[in-house]
């Protein structure tokens, strides 16, 4: 077996809670330089732990893991890309990393990790799953949501009152463009518990 360092199987546990993702992302989540990470990245694409492909024509390659890369994380490889909810998941990644940093203290738990918890628990898969959540020391959880279009005010409406009903869950932040912040806001504002914000305040506002 090829040899891997912890901050190898680090880069694969954060490629993986995604299922893929993109060098600008690793560069920044792990903050070692273009260079260095295009040499970290292509010793593990030889090894036979990472898969790398193009997917849109003059953007970023995408890295995603394969079995052997999945085998010494908590998740299993993604099959392929996502090409419908690309730009969502793109984006997710960046939110991510924006609200890791501006919450350290925080743990992040990925849609693919919720997902896998309700599985293992028995669940099965009825009822909204978060894009992500944050736990905070002191209990706290907030749920995220990333919403790129308008889906709907019926739609949004049945997973307000989901929320509602989910007393663990203290605060639901929606990240959204400003046309869909404008098309829940009365709806939200029947709902306490979820805040919006402005995605591009967010994004602008990144170091």
């Amino acid at each position: 077996m090829a040899l891997i360092t912890e901050r190898d199987v680090e880069i694969l546990q954060f490629i993986n809670r995604f299922g893929f993702c993109q060098m600008p992302h690793i560069c920044r989540r792990f903050n070692l330089g273009r260079t260095r990470h295009y040499q970290v990245m292509e010793r593990l694409i030889k090894s036979g732990f990472v898969k790398h492909e193009f997917i849109f024509y003059r953007q970023h390659g995408v890295y995603r893991l394969s079995k052997a890369g999945a085998a010494l994380t908590n998740l299993r490889p993604l099959k392929s890309v996502p090409v419908a909810i690309f730009n969502h998941e793109i984006t997710l990644i960046d939110l991510y990393l924006l609200l890791t940093e501006k919450f350290p203290e925080a743990v992040w738990m990925s849609e693919r990790e919720l997902i896998a918890d309700k599985y293992a628990m028995g669940i099965g898969n009825k009822g909204h799953i978060a894009d992500g959540l944050l736990i905070f020391p002191d209990g706290r959880i907030i749920a995220i949501e990333l919403e790129l279009s308008i889906k709907g005010r019926a739609r949004s409406a049945r997973i307000f009152r989901q929320y509602s009903a989910q007393f663990d869950i203290h605060e639901v932040w929606y990240f959204c463009t400003a046309d869909v912040a404008h098309a829940l806001r009365d709806v939200a504002a029947k709902t306490p518990v979820i805040k919006l914000y402005l995605l591009k305040e967010w994004l602008d506002a990144k170091s």
